[in-house]
């Protein structure tokens, strides 16, 4: 719900906001809802407004997703070789209010963009835990381990 309204508005960068203004979320909403059975455009309308109250755990876990999202593109970035993309990481950081969406931009932050994947390929391959029997792997033709 968090990017929802952005469709029609697009995400107006923060430098921006400062000459520019934009309708309130819950007023594109209701404009993108207009012609939806009532039951739909309410169920929608509603999550908008508690996302943007930000009141709810769901709603501060959503911000925090949205935050995540710019930290782990930042980071992304500064692997690539662009510069002056710390302050970006550090206000995404900053704007996480849970206690998993921190610990998750602590990982984000300590280790590579696809350390994840490397892992996940160890893990497939029974190397991710010592000890761990490895499992059958699944093949196109039929049941794990049949060779036909």
């Amino acid at each position: 719900m968090a990017r929802q309204p952005e469709t029609r508005t697009t995400d107006i960068p923060h430098l921006t906001k400062s000459y520019v203004s934009a309708a309130r979320n819950e007023v594109v909403t209701q404009d993108q809802v207009r012609p939806l059975p009532p039951a739909v455009a309410g169920m929608i309308s509603a999550a908008v407004a508690e996302y943007e109250a930000g009141k709810t755990l769901e709603a501060r876990c959503a911000r925090d997703a949205d935050k995540l999202d710019c930290l782990l593109q930042a980071r992304e970035y500064q692997e690539q070789g662009h510069a002056n993309v710390q302050p970006w990481i550090d206000t995404s950081v900053a704007a996480l209010a849970t206690p998993s969406a921190n610990q998750i931009a602590d990982e984000a932050i300590t280790q590579n963009s696809l350390g994840w994947l490397e892992r996940a390929r160890q893990a497939a391959a029974g190397d991710g835990c010592p000890g761990a029997p490895r499992q059958p792997r699944a093949t196109l033709h039929g049941e794990a381990g049949d060779s036909g």
